[in-house]
C-alpha cells in the first residue's frame, strides 16, 4: 500500500515573493488611486499624450516620482542625479534598455527578460518620456 500523497507546500521564499509582489501591487493601485496630480497636463510644452504614456507605462512603479519596487531608485532629482540619470541622454537609454529591475521599453532592448512584455515605445516617445519626467523631478513632482 502506498503512503498518501502529501500537498506540496511552497518553500517560503515563493510565498514570501507572492506577498510581495501582491503588495507592491496593492501600494501602486493606491497610490495612483489617490494621486491626481500624476494625471495633470504638463506644465511646459510637453504634449498631454507624453502624461498620458508615463500614467500607463511607469506609474504603476514610478507613481509620484517613487518607486514601489525600489525604494531608493526614485525620480527624484538627487536619485537620479546618483544614478548617473540626470540628462536627457541617460534618462532616454534607460527607458529603452532598461536595467536592474526596470525593463527597456524600446525597440532595441534585449534580451527579452530584460524588456518589456508589452508594447514598444519608439524614439520620440522614449525622448518625450525622459524630458517629462525630467522636468516633474525638478519640478518636484508637484
Amino acid at each position: 500500500m502506498l503512503p498518501a500523497a502529501r500537498p506540496r507546500v511552497p518553500p517560503a521564499a515563493a510565498l514570501h515573493k507572492r506577498a510581495a509582489a501582491s503588495a507592491t501591487a496593492a501600494v501602486a493601485a493606491a497610490l495612483l488611486a489617490a494621486s491626481p496630480a500624476l494625471a495633470a497636463a504638463p506644465t511646459s510644452a510637453l504634449s498631454a499624450d507624453v502624461a498620458a504614456t508615463f500614467q500607463r507605462t511607469c506609474a504603476g512603479c514610478h507613481a509620484g516620482g517613487g518607486n514601489v519596487v525600489v525604494a531608493g531608485a526614485t525620480l527624484f532629482p538627487d536619485a537620479l542625479s546618483r544614478a548617473g540619470l540626470d540628462t536627457p541622454d541617460a534618462m532616454e537609454r534607460i527607458i529603452a534598455l532598461g536595467r536592474g529591475r526596470m525593463p527597456g521599453y524600446g525597440a532595441a532592448c534585449a534580451p527579452a527578460g530584460a524588456c518589456t512584455f508589452g508594447a514598444r515605445l519608439g524614439e520620440g516617445t522614449i525622448r518625450e518620456l525622459a524630458a517629462f519626467v525630467l522636468q516633474r523631478a525638478a519640478e518636484g513632482w508637484k
